[in-house]
């Protein structure tokens, strides 16, 4: 079991994502995860990658790629939080982007302890 802090990240535009909170992403199957990091800085400019990959279809893309967002977002990592983005799109499911920190708070077991482990940095 890693109980180093860690944050598995996701990312879903299908409409497959988990319910509102975002300790609910640790019940997926480790096959969802992206990427695994252990910098938060690391895990930031994964985010700000996946969002601009998106960017032509996010119906107001000012929400994440003002210089305030990615600041809370930073301070959020730093601070071992999960960070969720949220973004809706013309005539497409929402754009779900998330950094789940694990261990989680609430005790739930980490992915890769369940099953086979994604790429990680």
């Amino acid at each position: 079991m890693d109980t180093k802090i860690h944050w598995h990240c996701y990312r879903s535009a299908e409409g497959d994502a988990p319910d509102m909170e975002a300790h609910e992403w640790l019940r997926q199957p480790a096959g969802r995860i992206r990427k695994t990091f252990y910098i938060h800085n690391e895990v930031r400019l994964w985010m700000l990658d996946a969002y601009a990959e998106h960017a032509p279809e996010i119906l107001r893309p000012a929400s994440v790629s003002d210089g305030a967002a990615r600041g809370r977002a930073l301070e959020s990592l730093k601070n071992g939080q999960h960070v969720v983005w949220l973004e809706f799109r013309q005539g497409l499911p929402p754009l779900v982007i998330a950094a789940i920190c694990c261990p989680d708070e609430r005790g739930l077991p980490c992915p890769l302890d369940r099953e086979e482990q994604p790429q990680t940095s």
